[in-house]
């Protein structure tokens, strides 16, 4: 198979969209040297699929240059034309729609037909293995076959995407019905954020799984992007070698190429249309978390320049408690990210997880925690009211500023929803520090909706820091029920 011109970024993501769709671009990149096409669509497109509604609907493949194709879907029906052996054509906005139709799609008198195809709303979720991780496991059932009663009562269907390193793969995966007998397979993750989501909308719910454990983001980033940006010369120069990156365990896999992910798993699935990107990834990163932000939003702005859909909301999950000292100052990294990246947001998890193994109650070990739910429906709280507009709380305390009052210091927080409270007995897991950085556990109050914090070993604070540890002290949340974020703040921040 002929290797992908790299020199266009813009030829590239085409090449990936439509690699997938059966088109094999050659090493030049004049239209003489692209590989004859049959009429195809793209793997993404399969029975039972959902559309997304409103916004137009891009639905693309090959075909051989000249040839129109025509697309016939819920009364509309729209043409376009092949150019370099592919064709994408744009469905105008559709409405929700939970009957089943067939989409029809032809070219010189071939037809492709899709049956018990619905409208609404389509989630792409990407990561490592706490994004995959089954609803069975999560559940604690005995196998991924085991019926979980009512899963079918909602309007859920999910592609799953196959974990493979091979751009030239044709065979992506392909949509199914959520039903009681086959949920136990899908990601807890997106089970519990589609089930929240598509009751509270009462619309259909098209989860997008594209994840593989024990990845690092620069594995599903854009090789373009890699090779364009100085600050990622070294994963530039690893892929150029043909090298894995380290996932911070010691393991070498090929999956942690720089760029192979993309290449061979998100590419084909854009532009497939979405509203939404879900990511919850950051383990395999974090002995370098300095390096992060950079990396996430150059990502996110990547993956929306090729969809071409704007800035569609994405949101992260941060990581739970978990045995590894990286991990509190990974978690204010994903934080970060959150904030320099438009459009996006970040949901708390530090009160899932556990610090150690116990392999006979949890086989797959404790950097696999089984509590799913809270993360998924809080996933789900954020886009209903950031994304749909709905008037609810969807946050827990988040740290805003720190002033200095004698040798207290007083703590303000956004998003206290009905007011500050206290999760469980007192307020453990403040810290402060003084000049010398050392910091030692402090008393805190909760005053007028703000929390008062002092330590009789630090007369002079100048910093607090509350949860920042492996496994911390959780004490703090608001009304709701909604757990505050780890921080770490200096006075008059």
């Amino acid at each position: 198979m002929s290797k992908m011109n790299k020199k266009s970024v813009w030829r590239h993501v085409l090449s990936g969209v439509f690699l997938a769709a059966g088109l094999v671009f050659a090493d030049s990149a004049s239209p003489s040297a692209v590989a004859p096409v049959a009429f195809k669509v793209s793997r993404i497109f399969g029975d039972g699929m959902v559309l997304q509604r409103g916004q137009k609907v891009p639905v693309f493949g090959t075909a051989p240059d000249g040839e129109t194709v025509t697309v016939c879907f819920a009364g509309q029906t729209k043409s376009a034309t092949a150019c370099a052996g592919r064709w994408m054509v744009y469905l105008d906005d559709l409405s929700a729609d939970r009957i089943a139709k067939d989409i029809s799609v032809t070219c010189a008198g071939s037809q492709i037909s899709f049956t018990n195809v619905v409208v609404g709303e389509v989630w792409y979720a990407s990561g490592q293995s706490n994004m995959g991780l089954q609803l069975w496991y999560a559940e604690r059932l005995p196998s991924a076959n085991t019926v979980f009663p009512t899963a079918g009562r909602r309007l859920i269907r999910r592609f799953a995407v196959n974990l493979m390193t091979d751009p030239g793969q044709e065979d992506i995966g392909s949509w199914s019905v959520v039903t009681d007998e086959n949920a136990g397979k899908m990601s807890a993750v997106c089970y519990y954020f589609a089930d929240n989501l598509s009751a509270a909308l009462d619309v259909p719910v098209g989860m997008i799984e594209c994840q593989w454990g024990g990845t690092k983001i620069e594995s599903w980033m854009n090789p373009g992007l890699l090779t364009n940006s100085p600050a990622f010369a070294y994963a530039a120069e690893a892929r150029n070698a043909k090298q894995t990156l380290s996932a911070g365990d010691g393991q070498r896999t090929e999956r942690n190429i720089p760029g192979i992910l993309f290449e061979s798993m998100t590419a084909k699935v854009i532009p497939y249309g979405i509203k939404g990107m879900l990511w919850y990834q950051g383990e395999h990163n974090s002995s370098q978390p300095q390096l992060y932000p950079a990396l996430l939003e150059n990502m996110v702005r990547d993956l929306r320049a090729q969809w071409r859909e704007g800035d569609f909301p994405f949101y992260i999950v941060q990581l739970p408690k978990y045995k590894n000292g990286n991990w509190p100052v990974m978690r204010e990294a994903q934080m970060k990210s959150s904030q320099m990246i438009s459009n996006a947001d970040i949901v708390v998890a530090i009160d899932t997880g556990a610090l150690d193994d116990n392999r006979a109650v949890d086989p797959m070990g404790a950097v696999h925690p089984r509590d799913k739910r809270p993360i998924g429906e809080r996933l789900a709280l954020l886009a209903r009211a950031k994304t749909y507009g709905e008037k609810i709380v969807y946050s827990g305390p988040r740290v805003r500023s720190c002033k200095l009052s004698g040798s207290q210091m007083e703590i303000s927080f956004d998003h206290i929803g009905g007011g500050l409270t206290a999760l469980g007995a007192g307020l453990p897991g403040f810290e402060v520090c003084g000049a010398d950085q050392v910091f030692k556990p402090a008393a805190a109050v909760i005053a007028d909706d703000k929390v008062i914090v002092s330590s009789t070993e630090v007369t002079a604070p100048v910093a607090v820091r509350y949860a920042w540890s492996m496994g911390p002290d959780l004490s703090l949340g608001n009304r709701e029920g909604l757990p505050a974020f780890p921080f770490k703040i200096s006075v008059g921040k």
